[in-house]
This record gives C-alpha cells, sequence and structure tokens, in this order.
C-alpha cells in the first residue's frame, strides 16, 4: 500500500473510535432544575 491509503486508513480510523467513544456531555432531564438538592432516601429505623 502507499502511504496516501495508510494515512487515509488512519485518519478513517481515529474518526470512527472518537465518534463512537466521544461526546461524554449529559444534559440533565428538562423536569429537574440543575440546582436542585439531590433527593434524600428515608433513613432506615
Amino acid at each position: 500500500m502507499n502511504k496516501k491509503a495508510v494515512g487515509l486508513f488512519l485518519v478513517l480510523g481515529l474518526t470512527a473510535v472518537l465518534t463512537a467513544c466521544g461526546g461524554g456531555e449529559t444534559t440533565p432531564p428538562a423536569d429537574a432544575p440543575a440546582d436542585a438538592p439531590p433527593a434524600e432516601s428515608p433513613s432506615p429505623q
């Protein structure tokens, strides 16, 4: 293979990996305000 083909495969492979594994941003649900305290679980008695 020539150098251009190897470079193309590397770029395509890295793009696929970044697309599959990247973008770890999560948004909170629309009904839960961002500044609300977490729900407390009842204490066992």
